[in-house]
């Protein structure tokens, strides 16, 4: 077997090796006795204190504490029984403050004298971090407050006084303010300074944003951080110099606020000291995260402002627009109900501005337009308010009227209006002259609804060009009753809609050459409760002005395609029989008529060739482009188009060249002349000799008499419809006749 290696014995680890290893330990270390105090410490104990051994035996110690924790240290220690940890400061000879852990270990030895055995950890860098920390976590959740306040747009002055504040509150010693750009980037003006009193502000505001311009001004010149030390020694500051001795400044730092897309200057956020010194790293990403958070706020503003401004102003002519002057008008009205005072409304209609457009274009018609507005807010009251209603309409809100006399005072700024625009303007070197027709309303209770007294104006505004153009006309009792009634029919089309009142006549049109019958015009008529049988002079203006002829003209073309399938089927030439339906303009420049008039055709099985859909001439001559636009998709449809009442604008002739139309129909006004008054019988050749070039069919309307058809016949006029052959009728009692294969004529 062999033997075990011997293990040799420790050697003996005495007094001598214990006293170095404790002298070299890393830790502070001391002994102490209830008699005599401190009776031994070691180099890192001395270290830590900034003392020699001798200076801390006995009660030594005690002078190493801070002034301001040494009594309750002393008390604590006095308790030698006690072994738990006490944290107190230590004020070492150079005057730097470290903090110390103290942990005393009480042994008591046989002669029962007490002894203290204690370590001393330095912990002033660990609780640096834990200050670090702790003032991380604090500038986060400022950080996250402002941008709360930032998202749920707080007003912009009260936002930037919070980030001044938060740099305050982060930054001992500090002051701060902000300040912004103008849009030209030449000077700076007040944003916000919390902390600082009206001179301050007044004497910072408008600062000229250029290099050497004070602190602040520099940094907006050069985008970028500008550190001044001390303000009293720095050359560019001279002339803020007084200012900064008046409120106790010396260090100032500027830091530039940039927008995040491009980096444009919005301003400066600007900190200052009591004491002349740089800021350290800790205050340099503070100040920088408050110039972004400011950054956001102001470019969040921005963004706001001009979206507030686009929303509530035109942006042709810089007035408030229709959606502002609604907002003006109640609060005028509120204040004149508080006043006693009264208000008015005039409704400004341009006279035959299109002209205008027609004939110079819309970029000249915009320039007009924008000369227009110019004027009209140069001869106002102060305190008026001229607004762009929309196209060549405007409006005036006057406040402050005597109530006795509040008619004649609207008519006398009514009066400078319309005097204003005498005066020509010169657009494009030439001059234009533009007149105008104003309607006024007025209120004289505070009482009114806004919208009421907008209508009443509008209302006047029509009088006012129906007797003349370039007048005003007041809305008074006879206005009102009409207005009344026209409300009054504006609220029974919405029932009526809803009640499915409309009903659908028909009148046919007629062959002159074969006298066959090739079709009808479908012709809408209301079943009123109470007044009976209306045609669409009773309700169509009201129709068009609430945007229910869409859901009227739906219906009616619906229900005739439907009839008119079903009379395809017994017809005794189905192949020709067609259908005609009128569209007002509303409809025809309809977004969605396209796809209504092509679901329709699918939903009843009527071929596209079998519809025709009629627009007034007025439509084409209204507004060329779009009413171009809306035929060119209605042909795409595969649907027939024709101009209804054609001959009452003679212009429209030049259209139909550009106008892919099949049909015209002369109106009604020239087939009762016909025979009495030759030009009548030249202007219906006229008409077929350029229909016929074009491949348009001829029909004439209003046809009463059989000379009537003889002399559109011997003009070449392809068709024709009237009371002659039958008057609009319900479809049923149509249906003989129509199955009937004798001519009509």
């Amino acid at each position: 077997m062999s033997e075990k290696p011997t293990v040799p014995e420790p050697a003996p680890f005495g007094a001598d090796e214990l006293m170095a290893l404790a002298a070299s330990a890393p830790i502070g270390l001391f002994v102490a006795t209830e008699r005599d105090g401190v009776v031994l410490v070691n180099d890192c104990f001395e270290e830590i204190t900034g003392r020699r051994q001798e200076e801390l035996l006995g009660d030594g110690w005690i002078a190493t504490i801070h002034p301001d924790d040494r009594s309750w240290v002393i008390e604590e220690t006095a308790r030698l029984q006690s072994d738990a940890s006490v944290e107190h400061r230590v004020l070492r000879p150079d005057g730097s403050v470290r903090h110390v852990q103290v942990r005393p270990v009480p042994v008591r030895v046989a002669e029962g004298v007490l002894k203290v055995v204690g370590s001393v950890l330095d912990v002033t860098d660990a609780k640096a971090d834990v200050v670090a920390l702790r003032a991380s976590e604090a500038r986060l959740q400022d950080q996250a407050s402002l941008l709360e306040m930032i998202a749920t747009s707080a007003p912009i002055e009260e936002t930037l006084r919070e980030v001044c504040r938060m740099v305050e509150g982060q930054l001992t010693g500090t002051r701060c303010t902000v300040l912004l750009t103008n849009d030209e980037l030449q000077v700076l003006h007040y944003g916000a300074a919390p902390s600082f009193p009206q001179s301050f502000v007044e004497a910072t505001d408008g600062l000229a944003i250029k290099e050497g311009s004070a602190v602040c001004g520099t940094a907006a010149a050069r985008a970028e951080v500008v550190i001044v030390p001390d303000v009293l020694d720095e050359p560019t500051c001279s002339e803020f110099a007084d200012l900064a001795r008046a409120n106790n400044i010396r260090g100032c730092w500027s830091t530039p606020i940039l927008a995040s897309m491009g980096g444009r200057v919005l301003g400066t956020l600007a900190t200052y000291l009591e004491e002349a010194r740089p800021p350290d790293s800790f205050e340099t990403s503070s100040v920088d995260a408050a110039a972004a958070l400011a950054a956001i706020a102001v470019e969040r503003h921005d963004v706001a402002s001009r979206l507030a401004a686009q929303a509530h102003h035109d942006t042709l002519t810089g007035l408030p627009n229709r959606n502002l002057f609604g907002e003006l008008l109640e609060h005028a009205l509120r204040r004149a109900q508080r006043s006693g005072s009264a208000v008015a409304v005039l409704f400004l209609d341009l006279d035959r501005f299109k002209i205008v457009n027609d004939s110079r274009g819309h970029d000249a018609g915009d320039v007009l337009l924008g000369a227009v507005a110019d004027r009209l807010e140069s001869v106002l009251r102060p305190g008026d308010v001229v607004a762009r209603f929309g196209g060549d309409e405007f409006t005036v809100l006057c406040e402050d009227l005597e109530r006795p006399t509040a008619g004649e005072q609207a008519i006398g700024v009514a009066d400078r209006l319309v005097e204003a625009l005498r005066e020509p303007f010169t657009i494009e070197g030439e001059d234009l002259f533009m007149g105008v027709s104003i309607g006024i309303a007025v209120g004289v209770t505070g009482l009114e609804l806004p919208d009421a007294l907008l209508r009443d104006a509008d209302a006047a505004m029509y009088l006012a060009k129906e007797r003349g153009r370039g007048r005003c006309e007041v809305f008074d009792q006879a206005m009102q009753a009409q207005a009344r009634k026209r409300h009054d029919v504006e609220n029974a089309l919405h029932r009526a809609v809803a009640r499915e009142e409309f009903r659908v006549f028909f009148q046919p049109m007629v062959e002159l050459a074969k006298g066959a019958c090739i079709g009808v015009e479908a012709l809408a008529r209301w079943q009123h409760p109470e007044r009976g049988l209306l045609g669409p002079g009773d309700f169509l203006r009201s129709a068009e002005e609430t945007g229910l002829v869409v859901p009227i003209g739906q219906i009616v073309l619906e229900r005739a395609c439907r009839r008119v399938v079903e009379w395809r089927a017994v017809v005794p030439d189905p192949s020709r029989f067609r259908v005609s339906v009128n569209l007002s303009s509303r409809q025809l420049l309809h977004v969605d008529l396209p796809d209504l008039v092509g679901d329709v055709l699918e939903r009843t099985g009527l071929p596209p060739r079998a519809l025709c859909i009629e627009i007034t001439e007025s439509v084409v001559l209204d507004d060329p482009e779009a009413g171009l636009l809306a035929v060119k998709a209605l042909k795409a449809l595969g649907v027939q188009v024709c101009i209804d009442d054609f001959g009452t604008g003679y212009s429209a002739l030049g259209y139909l060249r550009e106008f892919p139309i099949d049909e015209v129909k002369i109106d009604r006004s020239f087939v009762a002349k016909l025979g009495s008054e030759p030009e009548e019988s030249a202007i219906v050749a006229a008409v077929v000799s350029l229909g016929h070039g074009l491949g348009v069919t001829v029909t004439g309307e209003g046809v009463e008499t059989p000379d009537q058809v003889e002399m559109l016949r011997s003009l070449g006029v392809d068709a024709a419809q009237g009371f002659l052959f039958a008057p609009p009728q319900p479809a049923d009692d149509l249906t003989a006749r129509l199955m009937c294969p004798q001519p009509w004529v």
